[in-house]
């Protein structure tokens, strides 16, 4: 017999649609040649995966919460369970809507392991070289980000509505999972600079945000080696910074964020040109209103160079 203690649940968003997506939850067992001489999979040994998901739930509307529950695939590479949820609520800074998954793993009809996650829907995306979101009716339209460097705990000290009345992206350094879960539950959008001493910790930072529906999009910053394929799971946008427009952008990087006096150099910044580019500058700002001017300031001030994606405010490099 198969058995495992706390095993990672994956939770998989199908492609997004406003009528109805499917939501996949994934474990992969492991066992010893020992302990598996049939090579049984988990599945033929007994162990079933099960569960439901809820919501939406939103702090700042009342809604009307759908239970569903999930349905096991049957044999196969692992543990998979389905559910497709009618009429579904993407996560975003004014409806920052929730759903909480309830997951069971059992064998034999005993209950073994049960966990609780928070889920939300991200129906933002790429397309050329500009950020797409959907609306509430699942039509999807251009979306500038205008970002400013703030202390994340200071933007949820009203519960973000200073952010969210200018829609302001929060631009935090390696936030943690407490913060994620606190700016998610209340609506503030978070552009994270991912900032780590070697590879495989930065793919793990990035991991673990990709589970948070706060987080619009990651910088990598720093100098570390990551193959394309190594993030081919992440459903956020990765993106790097830009230091010298005349070096090739990484493979796996989607959109870059470039400072504004390397703008000036047109012929040299081409390539950018065929991803989203974030210009951001260093300028100084009182408030989420004046944070916000400084963004509108920033892209008239680049207007004859481009419509960009994005515009950052930050207070350092």
């Amino acid at each position: 017999m198969i058995e495992f203690t706390n095993i990672e649940i994956e939770m998989i968003q199908g492609p997004f649609n406003s009528i109805s997506t499917q939501v996949f939850v994934r474990a992969h067992p492991t066992s010893s040649a020992e302990d598996n001489l049939d090579r049984q999979s988990a599945w033929q040994a007994g162990w079933r995966i099960a569960g439901q998901i809820a919501g939406p739930y939103c702090v700042h509307s009342e809604t009307l919460p759908a239970v569903i529950a999930f349905q096991d695939q049957g044999d196969g590479g692992g543990l998979l369970a389905t559910a497709r949820i009618p009429d579904p609520c993407a996560w975003t800074a004014r409806l920052p809507a929730t759903y909480k998954v309830d997951i069971e793993l059992t064998h034999a009809g005993t209950c073994k392991q049960q966990s609780q996650h928070l889920f939300t829907f991200r129906a933002n995306e790429i397309r050329q070289n500009s950020f797409y979101q959907t609306d509430l009716n699942g039509n999807y339209r251009r979306w500038v980000l205008r970002c400013v460097q703030h202390p994340l705990d200071d933007a949820l000290s009203d519960g973000g509505e200073q952010f969210r009345e200018e829609g302001l992206v929060c631009i935090v350094i390696n936030p943690t999972a407490e913060q994620c879960n606190l700016a998610t539950l209340n609506g503030v959008a978070i552009l994270s600079i991912v900032q780590q001493p070697d590879t495989e910790k930065t793919i793990s930072a990035v991991e673990q945000l990709d589970v948070w529906g706060c987080v619009t999009a990651c910088v990598i910053v720093g100098d570390v080696e990551i193959k394309a394929n190594d993030l081919n799971n992440v459903r956020i946008p990765i993106g790097c910074r830009v230091s010298d427009i005349r070096e090739p952008l990484p493979a796996w990087a989607q959109f870059c964020l470039v400072d504004v006096a390397s703008i000036s150099d047109a012929s040299a910044f081409v390539d950018c040109q065929k991803m989203p580019v974030i210009i951001s500058d260093i300028r100084p700002f009182e408030d989420c209103a004046s944070a916000r001017n400084q963004c509108a300031v920033l892209q008239k001030d680049v207007a004859a160079e481009g419509d960009y994606a994005g515009y950052c405010i930050l207070t350092k490099n």
